[in-house]
């Protein structure tokens, strides 16, 4: 009977520690309104690779040096800015983005998918997250594929000259607020 019981109360602890781990890693939604503003802003990496200034260009860019910019701006408005530069005047790129998901995990990250449409009608789809002290964003972004967005961060890039094996070129950036 002893036996019986204890293996009855092990079990209910189990249980319940696996519903109280299930709610510590779920996701809580913020409205896209909130996200918006708390991503909004000038965001900087000077470690990022330049190829000059826009009006500068320099010979020797590579396609990497093109999804790795030194400025990235998000407005109020949902535009995007990229500059290669951080003294840059022009945009390299720009264009409005589409909140599709957002939420904060349980440490604090902010995080929000994004279809981001440049104007010269170039598609990419986002995942930023903004850590809990609000002054770091990370980004991961495919160009090109399916439309598939990422839904964590993976801190280096994966290209695959193959893009119909894959959801398209998966780049990283990390920024950090200005």
């Amino acid at each position: 009977m002893k036996t019986r019981t204890f293996v009855v109360v092990l079990i209910l602890v189990l249980a319940v520690l696996v519903i109280i781990d299930g709610c510590a890693t779920s996701k809580k939604a913020i409205s896209h309104e909130d996200v918006v503003e708390m991503f909004s802003g000038t965001w900087a990496n000077l470690d990022n690779p330049t190829m000059g200034t826009y009006a500068n260009l320099t010979q020797d860019a590579t396609e990497m040096d093109w999804f790795h910019n030194q400025k990235f701006v998000l407005t109020l408005n949902k535009e995007f800015r990229l500059y290669h530069s951080v003294d840059d005047v022009m945009t390299f790129m720009s264009g409005k983005y589409t909140v599709i998901n957002s939420w904060e995990d349980r440490k604090g990250n902010i995080y929000c998918q994004a279809m981001c449409k440049a104007y010269t009608g170039s598609k990419f789809y986002a995942l930023w997250k903004i850590d809990e002290s609000n002054t770091v964003l990370e980004q991961n972004f495919y160009y090109g594929g399916s439309g598939k967005y990422p839904t964590n961060i993976i801190t280096h890039d994966v290209i695959e000259d193959d893009l119909s094996k894959t959801d398209g070129r998966l780049y990283y950036n990390i920024y950090y607020r200005q």
